[in-house]
Formats: C-alpha cells, sequence, structure tokens
C-alpha cells in the first residue's frame, strides 16, 4: 500500500468532474426542450447522460468517504454501501459532513430550481440521500 487519503481524493475529483460535465450536458439538453415545450415527462425523454452522470458521482462520494476513513484510520475501507461507509467515519467527520450539507442544500436548490421541478425530484433528508446513493450502481437499472 504506497497510496495516501489525499490519493483517493485526487481520483474522487475526476469522477466527480466527469459526473458534473455530463450533468451540465443533461440538463443544458433539457432546458432547451423545455424551452422549445417538446420536453415529454417520461423516461424515454431524458437524455442519456444522467444515468453515468449519477454512477460517477456515487463513485465519487463513495471514494471521497473512503479518503476520510483511511485519514482517520490510516487503513483502507472495502466495500460499497455509501450509507455504511458514512457510519464507519468518526462522529466528528460525519458531522462536519451534515453540516455542510445543510448549508450549501438551499443554494443548490435555487440553482437546480427548474431541473428540480421538470424531473419531479423530490427534496430529501441527508440519510435518506446517503441510503438513495448505497445502492446507485444496480438501482437505476431496475426501472
Amino acid at each position: 500500500m504506497n497510496y495516501k487519503a489525499i490519493d483517493i481524493v485526487y481520483q474522487a475529483q475526476k469522477f466527480e468532474n466527469a459526473s458534473l460535465i455530463l450533468e451540465q450536458n443533461h440538463i443544458k439538453k433539457n432546458n432547451n426542450l423545455i424551452k422549445e415545450k417538446t420536453l415529454i415527462l417520461n423516461k424515454q425523454s431524458f437524455t442519456h447522460e444522467i444515468e453515468p452522470a449519477l454512477t460517477l458521482c456515487g463513485l465519487s462520494l463513495e471514494l471521497y468517504l473512503k479518503a476520510i476513513y483511511f485519514h482517520e484510520n490510516g487503513k483502507p475501507k472495502n466495500g460499497h454501501d455509501i450509507f455504511k461507509l458514512y457510519n464507519s467515519l468518526s462522529p466528528n467527520s460525519k458531522n462536519s459532513i451534515i453540516n455542510f450539507f445543510n448549508t450549501n442544500k438551499e443554494s443548490f436548490i435555487k440553482i437546480y430550481e427548474n431541473f428540480i421541478m421538470y424531473n419531479h425530484i423530490k427534496i430529501i433528508s441527508f440519510e435518506e440521500t446517503l441510503k438513495e446513493l448505497s445502492d446507485i450502481f444496480i438501482s437505476q437499472y431496475q426501472n
């Protein structure tokens, strides 16, 4: 094991950046369709970037949590369950993450207001968000 927690963070950032590019592309395409009033609200009407964007986002979050765990414990953490990873962190780290989430949630909602409204996205709590993301790699393919 010749890596450090910061190496995991660098990997997480790569996946996060790729996710954001796909997400922005998805939003731009759907906003154009909304303006043209040609968007039919069903799964087939959405662009194909959202599923890979969500997968990359989930992988990025998983890696960030693994980096924090590695930093706290000096050893890697296996597994892909984001909720379990989060719960394996110290109370101090969990509180910092929750505070960051709560501080930034409103500005995120305001930025993505149209996207949230037109995609009928329900605003949920932090813990519910983690539980939803815990099976992101499988759940998006079950519908």
